[in-house]
């Protein structure tokens, strides 16, 4: 199956603001702006200010998701007066479209779809069931209006990120509400926010993963600190002078729960890989023995770093280690 993704699209291609149907649009499309942009900046301020900042920073995107369809033109066409320009992540609504034009595909087909067909009060109560949290924001303040936990702390940390993208508004966020689903790829009904979906799931709109905010329970920070810490691997090995090198094998940890990476685990005794399956009750519980013994050893996503061959799979719908694993 073809499985259309936010991490697909890059860092941000997102939005953040179901609106009801009455709404205008200019104002909608503002609340989308602003969680995509600071998905972006978030990504960007984490790389050390060198003698040239945009060099460091263009090589970087041009490796990852963002390059495979913008050009280093298109990104940067702003002039940076300062160092301090991407530190900047409350960029107000005509900012982020100069700087970063082509960055929402994803959003505008969401929105419009929805410009077409509307949003309704009643179709965000038939997702009682399915929704992990429903958010109202009302005179610029964020309002919990349901919430359901769901997978270890993933609808937390989208409810902090949105928090976050409310308080770093330079401008006013119009009133809207909206319902999030935080499994693995949402139901494919009016109103659904969800992670992932299938090319035909028109009615499901992408919002940011999870793991942008944090993902304690695999051991990983907020984007900007894994990002930093990888960076910091990476110079390690580069500067040392060939005293150290990368390991010359093939990396992968993760849960065995389909047949792609269970075929992959019989493939582990091969002398070029470094396969294990994690049983994250042992990871939780801390335990290193016994049945846990060859299920336990997790590598930190800086820990990646020092091999020279990731693997990359898919999970129930798409894999959240792409966004940190690249």
């Amino acid at each position: 199956m073809n499985v259309s993704v936010s991490h697909a699209f890059g860092y941000g291609i997102a939005a953040i603001g179901l609106f009801w149907y009455k709404q205008s649009e200019i104002s909608t499309k503002y609340i989308l702006v602003l969680f995509v942009a600071l998905n972006v900046f978030t990504t960007i301020t984490i790389f050390p200010i060198q003698t040239d900042p945009i060099h460091a920073i263009q090589q970087s995107i041009k490796s990852s998701a963002l390059g495979s369809f913008l050009d280093n033109e298109t990104i940067f066409n702003v002039t940076i007066s300062n160092e301090k320009k991407f530190d900047n992540i409350a960029m107000t609504h005509d900012q982020c479209q100069t700087s970063f034009p082509r960055l929402y595909q994803e959003a505008d087909r969401s929105w419009n779809y929805y410009k077409k067909r509307g949003i309704s009060k009643t179709d965000l109560d038939a997702l009682s069931k399915e929704q992990n949290l429903r958010v109202v924001i009302q005179d610029n303040k964020v309002y919990i209006k349901a919430f359901e936990n769901g997978i270890n702390t993933r609808t937390k940390s989208v409810a902090a990120a949105i928090h976050e993208v409310v308080m770093m508004s330079p401008e006013p966020i119009p009133d809207s509400e909206f319902v999030l689903n935080t499994d693995d790829r949402g139901t494919d009904k009016p109103g659904m926010w969800a992670l992932a979906r299938l090319e035909k799931d028109e009615t499901i709109w992408l919002y940011p993963d999870f793991g942008f905010y944090s993902w304690p329970e695999v051991g990983v920070d907020s984007y900007d600190t894994v990002r930093v810490e990888a960076l910091e691997v990476e110079k390690s090995i580069h500067l040392s002078g060939g005293e150290k090198k990368k390991i010359d094998k093939l990396l992968w940890r993760g849960a065995a729960m389909t047949d792609l990476r269970k075929k992959l685990l019989t493939m582990k005794d091969q002398p070029w890989a470094d396969f294990q399956e994690i049983d994250w009750d042992c990871i939780e519980k801390h335990e290193t023995s016994g049945n846990c013994k060859d299920h336990s050893d997790l590598k930190s996503i800086p820990e990646h770093c020092n091999y020279k061959f990731l693997m990359q799979t898919e999970g129930w719908s798409y894999s959240g280690r792409m966004n940190v694993g690249q």
